[in-house]
């Protein structure tokens, strides 16, 4: 387990305790990481530093398997991400030096009545160098947003005009940035593939939102797409 923080100590309360932070850690509102070790059936944070303490979280990983840490941010746009010192990223990057960082937006942002976005990918794109910058040695994986549906004059649910037109900006964005791009839209199915899904109770009512069976359903298509790069490297490598 490990505790990230930038202007606190804290300490592990259950069995093991984890080594306070040193002042000259502290000072500047660095990224500071403690780890500990053994079995830990709870623990405790404890901050002190009044309104300066900010703790960014607690990575309970193992020794073996596949690690992942989800930023999941609702109803947002991705624009946040710019606001992200970059030396903030680089402090995270010493701590968790990632291997692969996976961006996803779009769902908040695709408009029915919007046909240009690239003032969107503009800053995204920025948000992209930013942790290329930060993260020198992490592949980044850039992936579309899905289907989304709207009543058509027909009364069927089609795919929502401005979502294809997003998706080729995103695509676009990728390219110009050089990192690897994976098109969910077209992985769910393409147009009206959201209305699919809903029938097989693999997304929500609202024709926007997948599921947690549509999730599992989504993840092993990506998962499979990295295995399966990742086989292709190595056939190209040997």
């Amino acid at each position: 387990p490990v505790y990230i923080a930038d202007s606190s100590s804290a300490d592990s309360g259950s069995h093991v305790a984890a080594p306070r932070a040193s002042a000259s850690e502290m000072s500047g509102g660095s990224v500071v990481a403690k780890s500990v070790s053994g079995r830990i059936g709870s623990f405790r944070l404890t901050a002190s530093g009044g309104s300066s303490s900010r703790v960014y979280g607690v990575a309970l990983d193992g020794k073996a398997g596949v690690s992942v840490d989800n930023f999941s941010m609702r109803g947002s746009a991705g624009y946040h991400l710019t606001q992200i010192p970059v030396s903030t990223l680089k402090g995270f990057a010493q701590v968790r030096p990632y291997d692969l960082i996976i961006i996803q937006f779009g769902l908040n942002v695709a408009n029915a009545k919007q046909k240009d976005y690239s003032a969107y990918i503009q800053k995204m794109g920025q948000a992209i160098d930013n942790f290329k910058a930060a993260f020198p040695h992490a592949s980044i994986l850039v992936v579309s947003m899905g289907d989304r549906g709207k009543r058509g004059s027909d009364g069927q649910i089609h795919t929502m005009p401005g979502v294809q037109e997003l998706v080729s900006y995103e695509r676009k964005m990728a390219s110009d940035h050089r990192v690897a791009f994976w098109n969910l839209y077209e992985a769910m199915g393409g147009d009206g593939s959201i209305a699919r899904m809903k029938e097989k109770k693999q997304a929500n009512l609202d024709y926007t939102h997948i599921n947690f069976e549509g999730g599992k359903y989504v993840a092993k298509l990506l998962f499979d797409v990295l295995v399966n790069g990742k086989d292709n490297y190595n056939k190209r490598e040997n």
